[in-house]
């Protein structure tokens, strides 16, 4: 698997999804991003279960993938 992407426009993109996501989170999950990579579209969506943001970018990928990730670790790679 290979995902390129404009790295200003990711981290863009994981902020805004990043900026509903709570610290008090009960569930772990919710303290993720969800990415979806399809069609050479991602996909960055987060919720706190009251409020949800989807963002979209320009991503190549070989392959359609899902995964989750830490946003704010995600950041600081």
């Amino acid at each position: 698997m290979l995902i390129t992407v404009n790295k200003e426009t990711l981290l863009k993109a994981i902020g805004i999804a990043d900026s509903v996501i709570s610290s008090k989170n009960i569930n772990t999950i919710l303290s993720n991003c969800l990415f979806l990579i399809t069609n050479n579209n991602m996909e960055i969506i987060a919720t706190d279960n009251e409020i949800a943001v989807k963002t979209k970018i320009d991503a190549d990928c070989n392959e359609n993938i899902s995964f989750t990730a830490y946003g704010k670790k995600f950041i600081n790679i």
